[in-house]
């Protein structure tokens, strides 16, 4: 996968999961919609951002309806 080489944000399709939505920005700011829900948070990197779709779709995989902590490992 590689980062985006512009500035202006732009959906990413889940591949697994629920039916949703990325949208990523060079600036590391990231729209995270699936369903009625969105949310917006900051990420350190594009591999950061890989890392935490992989976790968030582990858990509804596996049903896990706890909410994650900042800062928690994977």
């Amino acid at each position: 996968m590689r980062a985006p080489s512009h500035d202006h944000c732009h959906p990413i399709p889940l591949a697994h999961g629920p039916v949703g939505q990325v949208e990523a920005c060079t600036c590391g700011a990231v729209r995270l919609s699936v369903g009625p829900l969105t949310l917006r948070f900051e990420v350190a990197s594009f591999l950061a951002l890989v890392d935490l779709l992989e976790h968030a779709r582990e858990r509804l995989l596996c049903g896990s309806a706890r909410p994650l902590n900042p800062g928690q490992a994977a």
